[in-house]
């Protein structure tokens, strides 16, 4: 027991190591710290539920570029964060969500937080 704790405690230690070298690096690449992505706003009709919300999730992700997205069922909206070299149409985001079932009511560019 005592050499798995070891194991462990290296372990975590090795990986906050690697992990601030990566930073350390990343931060020294002029452009990479500033790097904005682009921020969308989907507002979509009939989303109503966690597994509504999914479908549309699955059919977004396949679009180029897509970090993250943020979904609020309640208010209808999905937030897209998508890389900075890559621009979103409302078009291809009309499609995905239209293969997803349901219809597009409003797309949006908006700025970064």
């Amino acid at each position: 027991m005592k050499y798995l704790k070891k194991f462990f405690y290296q372990s975590r230690t090795s990986r906050r190591l690697i992990t601030s070298a990566l930073l350390l690096v990343l931060w020294s690449i002029p452009g990479a710290a500033s790097a904005k992505p682009n921020v969308y706003g989907v507002f979509v009709d009939g989303l109503a539920c966690p597994f509504c919300a999914y479908g549309i999730e699955k059919q977004l992700d396949k679009l180029n570029g897509v970090l993250e997205m943020k979904t609020d069922v309640a208010m209808g909206v999905i937030k897209l964060i998508v890389e900075e070299s890559v621009t979103l149409t409302e078009e291809e985001v009309r499609d995905a969500v239209e293969n997803a079932g349901f219809s597009l009511r409003e797309f949006h560019h908006s700025d970064p937080e």
